[in-house]
């Protein structure tokens, strides 16, 4: 599959952002950024003005490539984090349901999440923690 002249244009006018009031270049263009990529060897040009607006030295071209991940479901919490509370507290020596009680409280989560959150983690923390301080700290 070879890359056209006409889909490079497009790519580096996308990159320039030429294409922000026109949804419909916006996406061929992307779609043809993403086969230039996946071709091999990828066109040395792309590469170039990419290399360009991901270099933080180049200030004085005015644009940044930002990757932003679409809308959709957020995690509201770091389940992670509520098991490590979870289990220091458990660590130092109190009850489950007051284990619990506290991370509800620091996290702002729900007994179910919290408990589930803590079933997900707890053999991970159990082999790891030891080893690594950051999973240690809170």
């Amino acid at each position: 599959m070879e890359i056209t002249k006409d889909e490079i244009a497009s790519i580096i006018d996308w990159l320039g952002g030429k294409f922000t009031k026109d949804p419909d270049k916006d996406q061929e263009a992307r779609s043809a950024l993403a086969k230039a990529l996946r071709h091999w060897p990828p066109d040395r040009t792309i590469l170039l003005v990419l290399a360009d607006l991901l270099d933080p030295n180049l200030s004085d071209i005015g644009l940044r490539l930002l990757l932003k991940r679409s809308q959709g479901a957020v995690r509201t919490m770091d389940r992670l984090k509520v098991a490590k509370i979870i289990r220091h507290e458990r660590n130092a020596g109190k009850q489950m349901k007051a284990a619990v009680g506290i991370a509800m409280d620091r996290c702002g989560v729900s007994r179910s999440k919290a408990l589930e959150a803590h079933k997900e983690h707890l053999s991970f923390l159990e082999r790891w923690a030891p080893k690594m301080k950051a999973l240690r700290e809170i």
